[in-house]
C-alpha cells in the first residue's frame, strides 16, 4: 500500500488520446476511483426508478461505532 511519486508518474497507456489527460499510474487510479463512483449514483438511480430508496443509512444507537 506504500508508493512515491516516482512510481505513480509512471506511464501507464490506456490509449484515451486526450492531449491534456497524462497517462499515468495516478490518473489511472483516479480514473477507477471515478469509474466506481459514477456506477454507485447509476445503481442508486435505478434503485429511485424502481421505487426504492436511493441510499438509506440506518444507525444502531446501541452500537459505539
Amino acid at each position: 500500500m506504500e508508493v512515491d511519486d516516482a512510481q505513480l508518474a509512471e506511464i501507464f497507456k490506456i490509449d484515451m488520446n486526450v492531449p491534456f489527460v497524462e497517462e499515468n499510474k495516478l490518473n489511472f487510479i483516479g480514473m477507477c476511483i471515478g469509474r466506481q463512483d459514477y456506477l454507485c449514483g447509476q445503481m442508486a438511480l435505478m434503485r429511485r426508478i424502481l421505487g426504492y430508496p436511493g441510499m438509506k443509512y440506518e444507525m444502531d444507537e446501541q452500537m459505539t461505532y
